[in-house]
């Protein structure tokens, strides 16, 4: 009787610590997927993207991201620094491919750019218009 007491207490125990871990994860998981959303590159990509005239003659109006076909695949690299204020993440570099629609078509806009003194240094910044070969390059914008 004693050995199953000290077992289930041990269970118990185990069961607890998975149950802290995979909550922590997720928390953290969730936080990286949102810094890396509001991060200035994505921003500064989509305003560009969505106000081209180009782009909106091209796909049709609205043009906005095509949340049915978004499954970011988040690339690049974090800094992770721990401190008295928590956890900041600060994004070094990124490489984005975000899907966009409107009414006509639909098109990818590229995102690929690094952080340097606080300066963020694009190498691509492109709109690639499905189901053609136009490529809208929003660097010269």
């Amino acid at each position: 009787m004693r050995r199953i007491k000290w077992f289930i207490m041990l269970i118990t125990g185990v069961l607890l610590i998975a149950v802290i871990a995979v909550i922590g994860y997720y928390k953290m998981t969730t936080k990286i997927k949102t810094e890396f959303d509001l991060i200035e590159p994505k921003q500064h990509a989509l305003n560009l993207a969505l106000n081209n005239q180009e782009l909106k003659v091209l796909i049709g109006e609205p043009v906005a991201v095509d949340s049915l076909n978004y499954n970011p695949k988040r690339e690049g690299q974090m800094q992770l620094k721990l401190g008295i204020d928590g956890i900041d993440f600060s994004a070094n570099s990124v490489n984005l491919k975000i899907p966009l629609i409107g009414n006509n078509g639909s098109a990818w806009l590229k995102v690929v750019a690094d952080k340097s003194n606080d300066t963020w240094n694009y190498k691509t910044l492109e709109v690639k218009v499905q189901d053609s070969e136009t490529v809208i390059d929003l660097t010269t914008k």
